[in-house]
């Protein structure tokens, strides 16, 4: 049987069964809701067991290391650098995440606060989604102009900690659509070096727009992060 991993939806059969196996656990039961099974389902491709396992280590993570604490004042040195924001929203209601690499300078900070930054940014801007589009999820701007290999940083992005082992294990299907704005070769060198580590329904979830202009296919003008104000004029 063909999986089609872009369009699959949960049953309310398997979420019953993966509800009833996370009920059952001693210590974590208390960390679940519908959406949470969701998101576990759809990143384990609806196998209940695999599901189980995510959210067993999802539980464990989020009880030991309290993400939900971390404040802005903590990551204020890496944001004042504006590698990210989490700015406006789409015209789901979905929080806005915009990543400008531009302004990465791998090594400028200590890897363990981009570490903290990256999980900050990944609960503020689910949390912000859970009140403005009921889902938590978000949709995020990757803007590649002025990029060089000088900003590109394998290890964060792909070491475990980094950024795509925290989004798969600790914010699965919490990204609904990667939007690649103003793309050039060296988007296309780093790229192919990530690529491997994307799981295949995120990788249905990744644009490139021919040009800044579609953006509007996914924000009113209004809502557009400031970056492409003059978008809206």
């Amino acid at each position: 049987m063909t999986v089609d991993l872009q369009n699959m939806t949960v049953p309310e059969d398997v979420m019953a069964e993966l509800g009833a196996k996370i009920a059952q656990h001693p210590t974590l039961s208390h960390h679940s809701s519908p959406a949470v099974l969701s998101r576990m389902l759809l990143a384990r491709h609806l196998h209940v067991d695999d599901a189980y396992v995510l959210w067993e280590g999802w539980a464990a993570w989020r009880e030991d290391e309290k993400p939900e604490l971390i404040d802005e004042a903590s990551v204020a040195p890496q944001l004042a650098v504006q590698t990210v924001s989490v700015t406006g929203m789409d015209k789901s209601g979905r929080t806005c995440v915009i990543l400008r690499t531009r302004n990465h300078v791998p090594g400028q900070f200590p890897f363990e606060d981009m570490l903290r930054l990256t999980i900050w940014v990944l609960e503020t801007s689910t949390s912000r989604s859970v009140k403005t589009s009921g889902t938590g999820y978000i949709t995020a701007i990757w803007d590649c102009k002025g990029q060089g290999f000088r900003n590109l940083d394998t290890a964060l992005a792909t070491h475990k900690p980094g950024i795509i082992h925290i989004m798969k294990e600790y914010y699965p299907e919490c990204l609904q659509t990667l939007l690649i704005v103003n793309s050039n070769w060296v988007f296309r060198v780093f790229w192919t070096v990530i690529y491997p580590f994307i799981d295949e329904r995120t990788k249905h979830k990744v644009h490139v727009l021919k040009d800044e202009a579609a953006l509007l296919e996914y924000f009113h003008p209004q809502d557009l992060p400031s970056d492409f104000a003059h978008l809206a004029k």
